[in-house]
């Protein structure tokens, strides 16, 4: 598997590689994300350069439809456990109040979240819970695991973190990441997300019609039913 992810992730890296020079060669207005890349790119833009817009372009292909979808399905699921907040996401839906529901799409998504945590890989010698007595020293190359999962459920920074509620301040939300780490796509998304089961929980009598079903770390199906 790790060999034809390998394979993969060299042929794609060179057809956009290939992509962006046969735009360059031959420009054109056309208004897609490359150009207003390439458009950023002309005016001397930092962080244009070709490499950076593959690196930004391979981002988009691999992260947005997978992670966009598994986390529409996840939110979903988690508002089919819980009929009383189903159905006020479903009033915010009915009404356009595209904040609140927002609020509970994000708030159901922090019970299963598109994934645990961030990996990362420590750039120096870090002293963690420095001061403390359980401070202790990560040396530099070590694979760390940022648990954003498991913070979202910290009960000394998070109020009955295991009930539902759409009044927590929005900086309890690790979905993005934070930092220099932030989510690329997070205010696409933030509003992306929502705007996708929006239609959906327009629908009277919406319901489920079978488990969330997954192929690997991603749903594969979620049947739902309705009036």
């Amino acid at each position: 598997m790790a060999k034809a992810a390998s394979q993969a992730a060299a042929e794609v890296r060179q057809w956009l590689d290939e992509t962006i020079a046969a735009r360059k060669a031959k420009r054109s207005e056309k208004d897609d994300v490359l150009g207003r890349c390439l458009a950023l790119q002309s005016v001397g833009l930092p962080a244009m350069d070709d490499l950076s817009i593959r690196n930004n372009l391979l981002g988009l292909l691999v992260g947005a439809i997978p992670t966009t979808s598994k986390c529409c399905a996840q939110a979903l699921d988690q508002l089919f456990a819980r009929p009383e907040q189903l159905k006020a996401a479903q009033a915010a839906a009915v009404t356009d109040d595209d904040a609140v529901l927002a609020k509970y799409v994000f708030e159901a998504l922090r019970f299963n979240p598109n994934n645990p945590g961030l990996f990362r890989m420590t750039a120096e010698d870090y002293r963690l819970a420095k001061g403390s007595l359980h401070a202790t020293t990560i040396p530099k190359g070590t694979s760390v695991l940022a648990a954003t999962q498991s913070a979202m459920f910290d009960e000394r920074m998070v109020d009955q973190p295991n009930q539902f509620r759409i009044d927590r301040p929005e900086y309890l939300n690790m979905h993005f990441g934070y930092g220099l780490h932030t989510c690329f796509g997070q205010y696409i998304n933030r509003v992306q997300i929502p705007g996708i089961l929006k239609p959906l929980l327009k629908h009277p009598g919406l319901r489920r019609a079978g488990e969330l079903q997954y192929v690997g770390p991603f749903p594969s199906s979620l049947p739902v039913s309705f009036d």
